[in-house]
């Protein structure tokens, strides 16, 4: 049947490229350039939250894209997700999953900076906390995608992720002290 998925072979259970990234094996072609168009606005959303909310930091400018490009970007990759969905290994499933459900939250903590956006003044320690989340995660995603489309092995993109994880934080924490009013 058009659409249906073929059964891939095993890789070996080494990861060394993103499943979301690889091709859902099997499909139609307009399957197959639909899950590539999904995973090019994915990238060209998230690079744009992440410009967006670097502006945003400060000052509240650029906000608005920043939280529409954040929706744009977990909205892709859900439909990525759900396009390959047939294609992916148990594990891949699981991660993915687990990916969409940080989307929702990091949309969430999205909402909640806007709730909180600086009019004019300074930022307040809230709105960076939940901006800053932000862009440590995306920072995050960029570095790990980048390291496994190199092929770089698991190990790599784990210890990337947490240290981008870990310094992000001393460094929102900076952040905070220096832009940030009581609040």
């Amino acid at each position: 049947m058009a659409g249906q998925p073929v059964r891939r072979p095993k890789s070996g259970g080494a990861l060394t490229r993103s499943g979301l990234h690889r091709k859902p094996v099997g499909y139609s072609a307009a399957v197959q350039l639909l899950h590539d168009v999904l995973i090019a606005v994915h990238a060209v959303f998230g690079g744009l939250a992440f410009v967006a909310g670097l502006v945003a930091l400060r000052s509240g400018r650029l906000f608005a894209i920043f939280l529409w490009s954040l929706v744009g970007t977990i909205a892709s990759l859900a439909g990525a997700v759900i396009v390959g969905w047939a294609a992916y290994t148990t594990a891949e499933r699981i991660i993915f999953l687990g990916l969409t459900a940080l989307g929702v939250y990091m949309v969430a903590r999205g909402v909640g900076a806007a709730q909180l956006r600086p009019a004019g003044g300074p930022s307040t320690r809230r709105y960076v906390s939940h901006l800053g989340f932000n862009l440590i995660a995306l920072f995050d995603a960029f570095v790990v995608v980048l390291v496994l489309d190199l092929g770089g092995p698991v190990w790599l993109m784990v210890v990337a992720g947490v240290a981008i994880a870990v310094g992000g934080h001393f460094l929102l924490d900076a952040i905070e002290h220096r832009v940030v009013r009581t609040g």
